[in-house]
């Protein structure tokens, strides 16, 4: 079974587009690959370095993924930013509900880091809960 080096996170939309034409983040499916190819080998690199935070980002959108395909279900996942740069990393559609997820590598979580989840409520107000 072929298993590929990269998963193409697509943008949500609501207007019909074809998932193939939209904008795509693209996550290392191997952590530790990316780790070691961005030369990134110790612990202290990888908690403290200029990137950690896309590197956290990455590991728990991969073990998501990997938590439904080891049921055997594919997820409906995508990611949401508007047009003024506001984003959320991760909605997860589950029964026509779309679920958000703010991804922060912090100790200390802050309110203002779900400030976008209200703006998304605005926007699609039936599905986000």
């Amino acid at each position: 079974m072929k298993r590929p080096l990269f998963y193409l996170l697509p943008e949500h939309s609501e207007d019909g587009r074809n998932r193939k034409h939209q904008s795509h983040k693209v996550y290392f499916t191997d952590t530790g690959l990316c780790a070691f190819l961005s030369g990134w080998t110790t612990k202290e690199a990888l908690i403290d370095g200029a990137m950690s935070d896309l590197m956290f980002e990455n590991f728990v959108i991969i073990e998501i993924l990997k938590s439904y395909r080891n049921r055997g279900v594919e997820p409906l996942l995508s990611y949401f930013r508007s047009r003024g740069s506001k984003e959320i990393s991760l909605l997860i559609e589950d029964k026509g509900k779309l679920h958000p997820i703010e991804i922060k590598i912090t100790a200390s979580p802050r309110l203002s880091m779900v400030e976008n989840f209200e703006y998304s409520q605005e926007t699609n107000e039936e599905k986000v809960l």
